[in-house]
């Protein structure tokens, strides 16, 4: 799926052409990692005439979706790409039918409650997410886990 917005801004799912500029663009935030594991289509990026501007990453679960990634060049921050990518990515999770989404942020929790997403306990994160990050395949130096339930139960 893609979506043009104002400014030239295009958001996409990334494919494998776009590893190299996604691995720089997360390599610049010493916040971001970029899982090497997951699929192409579980990256989505936004380009501004054709140059990578910003990524986010969803990792599935089953029901449940992990928010690896969420970076944004510096140079264009503060013009709603994020926003932008987060709204694309939360679609994305609620079309596939993902109950839970969870990120581990330390520093945007403020940012990714205008979304919804609540800060909880670690015993709140579903099962399989905590799984992942109990054997180290996300980031957790000072993170704090934030969720947003898609579903209802």
């Amino acid at each position: 799926m893609s979506a043009e917005l104002s400014g030239g801004i295009r958001l996409r799912t990334a494919t494998e052409a776009d590893h190299a500029a996604i691995g720089a663009l997360l390599a610049s935030d010493a916040q971001a990692a970029e899982p090497a594991s997951l699929p192409a289509g579980d990256r989505y990026v936004a380009e501004v005439r054709g140059t990578v501007v910003g990524v986010a990453v969803l990792e599935r679960f089953g029901g449940d979706g992990l928010l690896r990634a969420a970076c944004v060049d510096a140079a264009w921050r503060g013009q709603g790409i994020g926003t932008a990518l987060i709204e694309h990515v939360l679609t994305e999770a609620a079309l596939a039918a993902l109950d839970t989404v969870v990120i581990l942020t330390a520093r945007a929790r403020g940012f990714f409650a205008r979304f919804g997403f609540r800060e909880v306990s670690a015993g709140e994160v579903p099962d399989p997410v905590a799984r992942a990050v109990a054997r180290g395949d996300a980031p957790t130096s000072a993170a704090i886990p934030m969720q947003l339930r898609l579903a209802e139960s």
